[in-house]
């Protein structure tokens, strides 16, 4: 067996697309190579999957070149051919589907030949297409670039200086510039969004880059206003955008957020596209942002609402993603369970688990249900399910740390307890996956933990006083996961035992 890249591409490939590269690699317009095809068709027979032992580079050799002594560098080189070959096919496939990209191509080899009234024709159908995609920032793109292209071809073409062709060129430059205008919005507020995001969990300072420097010159607010008043095409998205805008840069006022939520909610023409997916995200993070920051989590019953829009919507499929984000499925069953729907949550794994990524899916479905049991009081099959995850594939370690030494206090299993945590330390210490910021709430969990069993095995006769102290501790520490459960546990510690 020998590794080759070429495999890793070939084994995604369909039936019908291994077919179609060998029709691509038979073509004398892409190939002259001829060993190649017959490389292709000998690798069949181990398809889809090229980890096979007899599969050999002097098993290649013979098939392909025949009784010509080995040559490990002739292998090298058919494979370096065979996977440019296969890399230019892959292109090709996204290239055929991409129809506006065939146009505007088809646009340049038509002004090459002075071809204007077949280039005019490809323009219209190309604007009509255009207009019919939903507005996202490739479109933009594309009708800036469309606006271009028409005002190159009115210069080639239209040789008189008329007003009427006057007015057509100006007309492409403005049109060309509120395309262009619309695109610096949306790029501004979709990519600062999804750049804070990341600033957020991996503590990273941004301040003093040119991104920032730029988008802090930018009025957003005011220019999302101004532009209200210039109907376009566009306008209806825009506009919640623009409300949008304001939900987020107004956290406080609850009235900017209920126009933002109603509006996507209700506007019929927003469904079943990316667009509404992606306001729909934005009132999932506006909600867990308000809960983070408020005792009372006032949001936790609008963030559900939310979520079985997006369920229900199917809003977790897409092109280029066809698995339930696990991030997402764990937040989903948490949520669940904060406001003690059991029985929904129950369903919801049933129901959506199946769209999980198979490497993860069982260990997903039986974290989420210890999460439930454990809930529920049911503390043995909890441990039960827990012990199932298979924990080196599993990426919610911490999670499932966490749970366990929940599981095992209330179990009693204090002697484990003590050895977890040990683990549990040694863990943290030298996991360099995890920002240091993002320890603190844990490393303070496993400290109260630890207090809690010192005090347990106490014979001190200060144990009120003891008690006392960790609650404290519980209710100052700015960083703590499950404070409410570890205060319970503190405040069900007997003083005069």
């Amino acid at each position: 067996m020998f590794k080759a890249k070429a495999f890793e591409i070939l084994e995604t490939l369909t039936e019908k697309e291994y077919s179609l590269f060998k029709d691509y690699l038979e073509s004398p317009f892409f190939n002259s190579n001829q060993r190649l095809v017959k490389l292709l068709v000998f690798l069949k027979q181990f398809y889809p999957e090229f980890n096979q032992d007899e599969l050999t580079r002097e098993l290649v050799h013979k098939e392909i070149y025949g009784k010509i002594k080995f040559s490990d560098a002739k292998i090298r080189v058919l494979f370096s051919e065979f996977n440019e070959k296969l890399e230019n096919f892959m292109s090709q496939i996204s290239y055929e589907t991409k129809f506006v990209e065939k146009k505007f191509n088809l646009i340049e080899q038509l002004d090459k030949r002075k071809l204007g009234k077949r280039e005019e024709e490809v323009l219209e159908k190309l604007e009509d297409e255009l207009k019919s995609q939903e507005l996202n920032l490739d479109l933009l793109l594309n009708l800036m670039r469309l606006e271009s292209e028409r005002f190159n071809y009115q210069l080639n073409h239209k040789f008189l200086s008329t007003v009427k062709n006057t007015r057509s060129d100006i007309y492409c430059l403005i049109k060309r510039g509120e395309y262009f205008v619309q695109f610096i919005i949306l790029d501004v507020l979709k990519s600062t969004d999804i750049l804070y995001k990341y600033i957020k969990y991996n503590d990273q300072k941004i301040d003093d880059t040119m991104l920032i420097k730029f988008i802090s010159t930018l009025d957003i607010k005011k220019i999302l206003k101004d532009i209200q008043g210039f109907k376009s095409e566009y306008s209806d998205v825009l506009t919640i955008y623009y409300k949008f805008y304001l939900a987020f840069s107004e956290l406080d006022n609850h009235k900017f957020y209920l126009d933002f939520k109603n509006t996507v909610l209700k506007d019929q023409s927003l469904k079943g596209t990316e667009i509404k997916k992606f306001f729909i995200a934005k009132l999932i993070d506006y909600c867990i942002t308000k809960n983070t920051y408020s005792i009372k989590r006032a949001y936790e019953n609008d963030l559900f609402d939310i979520y079985n829009v997006y369920l229900r919507e199917e809003m977790y499929l897409s092109p280029r993603n066809q698995f339930f984000y696990p991030d997402l499925f764990r937040n989903i069953v948490f949520l669940a369970l904060r406001l003690k729907k059991f029985d929904w949550c129950r369903e919801f794994i049933d129901g959506y688990s199946h769209t999980l990524h198979p490497e993860i899916r069982q260990s997903m479905v039986n974290y989420s249900m210890s999460q439930i049991l454990f809930r529920e009081g049911d503390f043995e099959n909890s441990l039960i399910y827990l012990n199932k995850v298979k924990f080196d594939a599993f990426i919610f370690k911490y999670d499932v740390r966490n749970l366990s030494l929940m599981l095992n206090y209330e179990l009693k299993n204090y002697d484990i307890v003590e050895m977890q945590i040990d683990a549990y330390r040694h863990f943290i210490k030298y996991d360099q996956n995890t920002q240091d910021f993002k320890k603190v709430g844990v490393n303070n969990f496993i400290k109260v933990i630890n207090s809690l069993l010192l005090m347990l095995s106490s014979v001190s006769n200060d144990l009120d006083f003891q008690k006392s102290k960790i609650l404290k501790e519980i209710n100052s520490l700015p960083e703590l996961h499950f404070r409410s459960w570890l205060k319970r546990k503190a405040e069900e510690i007997p003083v005069n035992a």
